[in-house]
């Protein structure tokens, strides 16, 4: 139902006196999101206008993190797990020096959910070089990006573009961000690189008049 700040109404689906999980909740979002399951609780819709309100030095403080992130999407498509994991080390490390006190308490709050997100599937992806594990967490992860670009854009000259291949995963389904449209697959690299399709385009936040990301 209706929100303000943090706060939610609820309708339905839950009762007084039903436990919820108060902790350690996007780790078992991304757990759930690997399993194929529904109810993530990324991508709560009709709150992408605040992204007018983020001071643009927080935008581009998030630079690298968007950097590391297609190193972890560059070593997928290329079938190189060793560098997929030292790709997913610099993204914790690149998440560890932005910090949420620019923003107002509700992006604050945003922002901490999505990084708490970004933050564990990185350190999954960082721990391991099975590529087969790597791939499973690259798409929470890259659920969460999406998310992070749809609520605070980018910085920087390049579109980034949303892909998707209806093949990953077992046939359910997965999607990734690549800084520019020549769809390369990092669910398949090599075997199936070019499969899928491009879903959506977003400009860099300087280049708008609202300073929101622009969709295609």
């Amino acid at each position: 139902g209706q929100h303000a700040g943090q706060r939610f109404v609820i309708k339905d689906g839950l009762k007084e006196g039903e436990k919820v999980v108060t902790r350690g909740a996007f780790k078992l979002d991304s757990e759930l999101q690997i399993q194929g399951k529904k109810g993530s609780m990324m991508s709560l819709p009709g709150e992408e206008s605040e992204a007018s309100q983020v001071p643009s030095a927080f935008v581009e403080a998030l630079s690298p993190v968007y950097k590391a992130y297609f190193g972890v999407w560059s070593g997928l498509k290329e079938d190189q797990p060793a560098a997929v994991k030292e790709s997913a080390a610099h993204l914790v490390s690149a998440l560890d020096e932005v910090h949420g006190g620019l923003l107002e308490a509700s992006l604050k709050g945003h922002w901490d959910s999505v990084s708490e997100s970004l933050k564990s599937n990185a350190e999954a992806i960082s721990a391991t070089e099975d590529i087969k594990t790597q791939r499973e967490h690259f798409y929470p992860l890259s659920k969460a990006m999406l998310e992070l670009e749809r609520r605070f854009g980018h910085a920087g000259a390049a579109t980034h573009h949303e892909m998707f291949c209806p093949m990953a995963l077992n046939d359910k389904g997965a999607i990734w961000l690549q800084p520019d449209d020549e769809l390369l697959n990092p669910y398949f690299g090599a075997s199936m690189l070019h499969c899928g399709e491009q879903r959506e385009a977003f400009t860099p936040r300087e280049s708008t008049t609202a300073g929101q990301p622009h969709v295609h």
